[in-house]
């Protein structure tokens, strides 16, 4: 997944007070700080290093791209007509505000030729003023007009993180159902996302409602659930709780940890083995 950066939910520019945006818009971590609109010239040169990064992925190896164009960060500041008031070519219509991803697209089918693009798009923001899934759908008709293999699908924003890793109080796979209504409204090739467990996503997967199911927290809980549901590996599947221990360990620079795997992150210096010794523990009453 390549991403031209946060904008308005991320770091200041260096020797500045606050980050790039759309437009002049409210920084998230500091909201009374103004970020600084980019200019046409400065996102066509994002565009030019984002082709370049496409590239040496492809050198690397990978197997596909995937542009970042989620839960509020820069692409989507740029797609979100209350984080977009531009006049120029990258403001205004549906269109000129999706020009942004378009030609970042472009830009990773012309560097990577081969590779399929996917394009990472929330598809309701849950946030006041943000893009609902109406709108979602024309701007998915658009991205995969312009090359996009695959749309893949979640929700949520800077203001609604919570929707974009869906805790358990939000209940079982949240986002579904705007996925597959992407994909019964434009044919896409559409990846659901966000706290699927394995039976919903059986039943999606059998009902023809998406094509794909990602999963990233629940390889965390049981790295060895696929395997486990192929029938290679004995036992049934550790849940993940979605607790969100993973990310907040990321997100505060600390090695990935999980609330139910203890060996996440120690993975070579927690191996799991037979006990030496066989203990009984009574419980006291």
């Amino acid at each position: 997944q390549l991403t031209v950066g946060a904008g308005r939910a991320g770091a200041p520019e260096p020797g500045r007070e606050a980050p790039v945006s759309a437009s002049d818009n409210s920084w998230v971590a500091s909201p009374v700080v103004t970020c600084r609109a980019l200019l046409a010239d400065e996102v066509r040169l994002l565009v030019e290093r984002f082709g370049e990064a496409a590239a040496r992925v492809a050198e690397a190896g990978f197997d596909a791209i995937d542009v970042h164009a989620r839960v509020g960060h820069l692409v989507d500041q740029f797609l979100s007509p209350v984080w977009n008031r531009r006049t120029d070519a990258y403001g205004g219509s549906l269109e000129n505000r999706a020009r942004f991803a378009v030609e970042l697209i472009q830009a990773a089918k012309h560097a990577a030729p081969g590779l399929p693009v996917s394009v990472r798009l929330s598809l309701t923001h849950h946030t006041p003023g943000g893009r609902d899934l109406a709108e979602s759908i024309e701007i998915a008709r658009i991205l995969v007009a312009a090359g996009a293999d695959v749309v893949v699908a979640d929700g949520g924003a800077s203001e609604a993180l919570h929707w974009a890793v869906p805790p358990m109080y939000l209940g079982p796979a949240p986002t579904l159902a705007d996925a597959a209504a992407l994909r019964a409204a434009t044919g896409a090739t559409v990846v659901a996302t966000g706290a699927i467990g394995v039976e919903a996503a059986e039943k999606a997967l059998a009902d023809g409602q998406v094509d794909f199911v990602g999963m990233t927290r629940a390889l965390i809980a049981d790295p060895d659930l696929p395997r486990k549901l192929a029938g290679e590996v004995p036992g049934g599947v550790r849940p993940c709780a979605r607790c969100n221990i993973c990310l907040g360990h990321v997100l505060g620079g600390m090695h990935v940890a999980c609330a139910v795997n203890p060996q996440a992150g120690f993975e070579t210096l927690r191996p799991i083995g037979r006990a030496p010794d066989r203990h009984i523990f009574m419980p006291l009453y």
